[in-house]
């Protein structure tokens, strides 16, 4: 797995990868495709599922983060390699773990 990629970005690349069916759903309505797939989704988190082509690559930034000073946990985390965003990714989880 790219170390940039969360496990459950993973498993969804995979599973979109291997099963047509649910590479539509998942182009189509995102959240219910992931729910269906067993990742707990807020309801208050929207999506937008793109697919590269050959000629168009998209380019995804992460959240911007505050103007303020960094906390001291954030600084540690930092200093240890860890991103000071929280990448929403990692708030899901799938429904049996």
């Amino acid at each position: 797995m790219p170390a940039h990629l969360t496990q459950s970005q993973q498993f969804i690349i995979d599973k979109a990868l291997a099963d047509a069916g649910f590479r539509r759903r998942l182009m189509a309505d995102p959240a219910a495709a992931m729910r269906d797939a067993g990742l707990v989704v807020p309801e208050s988190v929207t999506f937008t599922v793109l697919e590269d082509t050959a000629t168009h690559i998209h380019l995804v930034l992460p959240p911007q983060l505050d103007e303020g000073e960094l906390s001291d946990g954030d600084l540690d985390g930092v200093a240890g390699g860890r991103q000071a965003a929280i990448s929403p990714w990692k708030l899901f989880r799938t429904r049996d773990a």
